[in-house]
């Protein structure tokens, strides 16, 4: 049969399949119904654990929700009544626990042309700007356009990125200002375990540089600087080293012909003197390639000073971990199957997993130490009628001393406790 006879026919069966399947579909429900069906996401939770938000997307009108132990009750806190295509990401809670800082509007930002969507296609344009509500009282004060922010240790001002800037300004509202000036794109910043030094990358096209802004000093420093693609600081507990990872030779420019191979490294540097050194490298194959960082806590420092990574090295995506002075890669989660998400423990010494182990088409909860040295144990695991994807948030044992986890699912968070199974 020749080539485009036998891709006409292809067509017109999927076109047929297709049809059937709408109108056996249309039978049990609407395309309303499909569009408006309620969908939960960016789960925090404060650093006692006595609070947890997530935003709750109802009907195409996103709002954020919270709730308070004891009783963990859920009540609305912000109030958008239109489907205006305004995302609500970027949750962070106040060190009171009384504020949340988020960001409005399209998700991804600006794109290519500089344009934020516009799904309404108000003539007033859209933008992505930051706000914070006050979980109390429920009032709402914009802060300044921009995502990604971030509280100070004394919870007054609120720091966020706008093109490729840190800008603060007061949790009240108020007159923004740089925090600082600096050649390149400001990356994935963290506060020092004291609130008084903040790491970020520096990203400056095919190089970046991971560096250290200190509050006090109105200083900036540089972390083992080189020609590499250094990104995703992480602060030690005490606060005098901080992990990256280094990409070897990224380029600045796609090719359609380039290779995907994108080694990388687990690097360790001290905060005071900016001195580093390399613990661990990835392999040559393509399985080896970084894989980006789906989850903050696919990278983090854990329990015992280690660190936790997550790697494709065997073809799934799993979860590793490595002493922080170097030494033996244990493999957390072995087996054919996908880690989705992951959510350490308050004490940093276990993680909570979702994967689809022993089960393909869902995913259940598991837990596994970040040593290693034993299987992961099921935490949680699904009924076969329950909705396929949660998310899990560790809640803090300092308010909740029997380390109950809060998990995110098509209806809202649940709170439970680690090797419960619900039936």
């Amino acid at each position: 049969m020749k080539r485009p006879e036998l891709l006409r026919r292809l067509t017109v069966n999927f076109a047929l399949v297709f049809l059937a399947t709408l109108t056996v579909s249309a039978q049990s429900f609407s395309l309303e119904q499909v569009t408006s069906s309620p969908f939960p996401s960016d789960l925090v939770t404060t650093k006692r654990g006595d609070r947890i938000a997530w935003a709750f997307d109802a009907e195409g009108k996103r709002n954020i929700w919270i709730a308070e132990a004891p009783t963990f009750a859920a009540r609305q806190v912000t109030h958008y009544d239109l489907d205006d295509g305004g995302e609500l990401t970027d949750l962070v809670f106040a060190p009171s626990g009384n504020l949340i800082a988020y960001a409005r509007g399209g998700e991804q930002g600006k794109n290519q042309a500089g344009e934020y969507t516009n799904p309404t296609s108000d003539p007033a344009g859209s933008k992505k700007e930051v706000w914070v509500v006050d979980t109390r009282t429920g009032r709402t004060t914009k802060i300044g356009e921009g995502e990604a922010p971030m509280f100070t240790a004394t919870g007054d001002q609120v720091i966020w990125i706008r093109g490729g800037d840190l800008l603060t300004a007061p949790v009240i509202g108020g007159k923004e200002r740089k925090l600082f000036e600096m050649r390149g794109n400001v990356s994935a910043p963290t506060w020092s375990p004291d609130g008084t030094q903040l790491a970020f990358a520096s990203m400056r096209g095919d190089h970046s540089f991971i560096s250290i802004y200190e509050t006090r000093t109105n200083r900036l420093r540089f972390i083992s600087p080189s020609v590499d693609r250094d990104t995703a600081p992480r602060w030690s507990p005490d606060g005098t080293h901080i992990a990256f990872i280094r990409q070897f030779s990224v380029p600045d420019t796609f090719s359609v012909d380039r290779d995907r191979m994108q080694p990388w490294a687990i690097w360790i540097g001290n905060a005071r003197t900016g001195e580093a050194s390399q613990i661990w490298r990835s392999g040559d194959a393509d399985n080896d390639s970084y894989p980006g960082i789906q989850d903050e806590d696919f990278w983090q420092w854990a329990a015992g000073d280690r660190l936790l990574f997550s790697s494709e090295r065997d073809g799934w995506a799993h979860l590793y971990s490595i002493p922080a002075a170097g030494g033996a890669v244990v493999s957390l989660t072995p087996g054919d199957f996908e880690v989705d998400s992951a959510a350490l423990s308050p004490d940093r010494s276990f993680v909570i997993f979702s994967a689809n182990k022993n089960d393909v088409d869902r995913r259940h909860l598991w837990r596994v130490d970040v040593a290693g040295g034993a299987e992961p144990l099921v935490a949680w695991e699904l009924p076969p009628h329950a909705a396929e994807r949660r998310t899990p948030v560790a809640a803090n044992a300092a308010s909740m001393p029997d380390d109950r986890i809060t998990v995110l699912h098509l209806q809202g968070p649940i709170v439970f406790h680690p090797g419960l199974r619900v039936f």
